[in-house]
């Protein structure tokens, strides 16, 4: 069976995208963590499939390289772009995913993702197996937006031994199991500048959609200011607003580009 795909990355976050909506397509976890493979497969750091809903435009279903399953901001831009193409998505409208229903807006080629609610992001003292490799009083945070995130502020996060920081909390006593996505955050005159280690894909990518969101919110709750954020990434920038209401945050809208890169064939 061969299978037509298209690429596209959101910020440097790269993705396989199937159009599924006859229902037709059947993969294996065996097929997703071969497909995303960088060495023997496509290489991506997700794989996304449309397929239909009843009460939205289309439904994404997205899949972690090692076949795992989570809401993804910057693979949902993309999967909207791509969904543009089949014909199943307008200007505005919504999309069915992991986590519920999301809205979606595109101007331009900025596209623009509505976040579902989340709450207040927790403060941690550290309790990990052992102190991260950092100065001691970094400050570090917890909150989820689709996916778990671990947010840990720094002076300069290219200076970060990002693997080794990482990894102390990845795969930690709390957080082995569940995975978690592990941010280092430093804030500057322009906006925050982020680095995402991610569960799933077990290293850095260039960028991460509820990642920097999450990192966005932590931030107005730590420092206040406007209610929205810049964000900067390996990958590119990246802006996140939203509001506060019913005991957290609301009307969370993640935007930014999404942009094709090419097109193939797979075979099973």
């Amino acid at each position: 069976m061969t299978l037509p795909f298209s690429k596209y990355h959101g910020t440097g976050n790269d993705f396989v995208l199937f159009n599924n909506l006859d229902g037709s397509i059947v993969l294996s976890e065996e097929d997703i963590e071969l497909i995303c493979d960088r060495r023997f497969g496509i290489g991506s750091d997700g794989l996304i499939l449309i397929e239909p809903s009843a009460d939205a435009d289309y439904k994404m279903v997205f899949y972690n390289p090692d076949a795992s399953q989570s809401f993804c901001g910057n693979g949902s831009r993309c999967a909207l772009a791509f969904a543009q193409t089949l014909g199943v998505a307008k200007a505005s409208g919504t999309f069915e995913a992991i986590d519920g229903e999301h809205t979606y807006a595109v101007l331009d080629d900025i596209y623009s993702m509505g976040m579902r609610p989340t709450g207040v992001p927790e403060r941690i003292e550290r309790a990990l197996d052992n102190p991260v490799s950092l100065k001691k009083e970094a400050k570090h945070f917890f909150l989820d937006t689709g996916s778990p995130h671990y947010i840990i502020y720094c002076d300069d996060v290219n200076m970060v031994d990002l693997y080794s920081a990482a990894h102390e909390v990845r795969y930690s006593k709390q957080y082995r199991e569940s995975g978690v996505n592990v941010n280092f955050v430093q804030r500057g005159s322009e906006g925050l500048f982020v680095r995402t280690y991610e569960r799933g894909v077990e290293e850095e990518t260039l960028s991460c959609g509820t990642g920097v969101t999450a990192v966005a919110i932590n931030d107005y709750n730590e420092h206040g200011g406007e209610k929205e954020r810049l964000v900067f990434t390996k990958g590119g920038r990246l802006r996140i607003r939203f509001q506060q209401g019913g005991g957290g945050y609301e009307n969370i809208y993640l935007e930014g580009p999404a942009e094709f890169v090419f097109k193939g064939s797979w075979s099973l």
